[in-house]
């Protein structure tokens, strides 16, 4: 779990350096921006993208989702955070195929989807290191 913290820290950089954490950035990302030298993704590039993401978070989220759902928090809420990752996680590799081929202005997508699934993503690692290193029961 503690790499599992340390792996977000670096896909965080990785996103804030590639495509951004602002909308039009995100935007030129996928679309393409001639006027700063960006060049849009084809077609085959978020294929591939989406296809390695949509076998790697389904099993990731179960396994992160699994872990936590051992912890003590309130079976609701638990159950909220797993189904909040996963649609986060639908979000997010829809967000590239909507900006792409539906417009610029469904970037709000991969907003959302990162909200959806980073929240969840974070406190899966965190809770059970608490619950089983710094919990006292």
């Amino acid at each position: 779990m503690a790499f599992t913290l340390a792996a977000y820290v670096v896909i965080g950089a990785l996103i804030a350096g590639r495509t951004g954490v602002a909308d039009p950035v995100y935007v030129d990302y996928y679309r393409g921006n001639e006027a700063i030298g960006v060049y849009g993704k084809t077609y085959a590039e978020l294929l591939e993208t989406t296809h390695f993401h949509l076998f790697s978070y389904p099993l990731f989220l179960l396994l992160q989702g699994h872990i936590f759902l051992l912890t003590s928090w309130n079976a609701r809420l638990k159950a909220a955070l797993v189904i909040a990752a996963f649609v986060g996680a639908a979000l997010y590799l829809a967000a590239p195929w909507l900006v792409l081929f539906a417009g610029p202005g469904f970037a709000w997508v991969k907003s959302a989807g990162r909200a959806l699934l980073g929240i969840p993503l974070i406190l899966f690692a965190v809770v059970p290191i608490y619950e089983m290193w710094f919990r006292r029961t």
